[in-house]
């Protein structure tokens, strides 16, 4: 997006100032917002979960069935003592 340009400008410029190349400047300017969209999937993930578990949540204490709403969520029991835990490889 639109926004992108000064960001990679505020890094590209003083790389660029200090003898870095305009190749190496550029390709740092691009790389520092290469992280936004990987951190806007991860968030998208995280928040579907998230969303996903508190109307889960929320229809089970309205005694409403909450699976073919929001599919079946599984439930992990950390309290258990021993092996075979797939989800915490104990």
């Amino acid at each position: 997006a639109i926004q992108n340009f000064p960001e990679g400008a505020i890094i590209s410029m003083p790389l660029r100032s200090t003898g870095a190349s305009r190749l190496k400047a550029f390709w740092y300017g691009v790389l520092s917002g290469v992280v936004e969209p990987v951190g806007a999937a991860v968030t998208i993930l995280l928040a579907e979960q998230a969303v996903r578990a508190a109307l889960s949540d929320y229809y089970t204490r309205q005694g409403i069935d909450p699976e073919p709403i929001v599919g079946k969520i599984q439930e992990v029991d950390h309290d258990h003592e021993g092996s075979g835990c797939d989800s915490c490889s104990l």
